[in-house]
């Protein structure tokens, strides 16, 4: 399956981005979109534009997060939640991080930063330079 492949499935809440990390397959990754540490016990798939309010479930509209900050959100803005240097600080992690499956890449760290800011853009979220 190819990034881009990955990008349009839905797998609900057992998307390979929660997958990957729960398989100890993105070490460097561990605090959640709020900021929060991740543990296997309480990491979450976050919607950033939540499914009530036209979201999809994509990997464009998915953030690790704890449960707990996760369920605290429920579906409010995310602007009322997060601030850009929280987003920076969870985006920094995923900085060269590839994923391979037999040669393929099936995870690309760098291309997830830029969906990323991207719909944070779309969210409200203004990024400097």
């Amino acid at each position: 399956m190819k990034v881009n492949e990955i990008n349009n499935i839905s797998f609900k809440y057992n998307h390979p981005l929660k997958t990957l990390w729960k398989q100890g397959k993105m070490p460097q990754v561990k605090i959640g979109l709020y900021n929060n540490k991740l543990t296997k016990k309480n990491v979450s798939l976050e919607h950033e534009l939540p499914i009530s309010k036209g979201g999809k479930s994509t990997l464009d509209n998915y953030a690790l997060a704890s449960r707990e900050a996760n369920s605290k959100r429920g579906n409010d803005d995310i602007l009322d939640f997060l601030t850009v240097d929280m987003i920076k600080k969870y985006l920094i992690q995923f900085t060269d991080l590839i994923i391979k499956r037999d040669r393929e890449i099936i995870f690309n760290g760098n291309e997830y930063i830029k969906i990323q800011i991207d719909n944070f853009k779309k969210l409200g979220f203004i990024f400097d330079k």
